[in-house]
């Protein structure tokens, strides 16, 4: 068996605002998709969104790197998102963390390696 692709899925609960959000924030683009089920290209792998989601607070485990926090932080909020709690150090670790949400209530991190 040979693995083809990882997809990591996240919810919405209006596709158009969810696909916006993504594109606008991170540069992902759509590959294809409708009001229930939508895939978007990475550049690494698959973002899908499922629809039908209520809105709710979805902890997702969904971690994206970037080169610069601040600037990954700055574009999550200009897309519409929220931030959780803004870029902190982690002790012993060489990362800079933040914790942030999509307009779908998908909260997920931002992280950039530092060392």
């Amino acid at each position: 068996m040979k693995v083809e692709l990882v997809k990591f899925i996240v919810l919405a609960q209006d596709m158009e605002r969810a696909l916006a959000f993504w594109e606008q924030a991170f540069g992902f683009r759509k590959r294809f998709g409708d009001e229930h089920w939508t895939e978007l290209d990475t550049g690494q792998g698959t973002l899908a969104l499922h629809g039908g989601h209520d809105g709710s607070l979805n902890r997702t485990g969904l971690s994206i790197q970037v080169d610069a926090i601040v600037d990954g932080v700055l574009a999550v909020r200009a897309a519409g998102g929220s931030i959780v709690h803004d870029p902190v150090s982690r002790p012993g670790e060489p990362i800079r963390l933040a914790e942030v949400e999509d307009t779908e209530g998908n909260r997920f991190s931002l992280v950039q390696y530092i060392g």
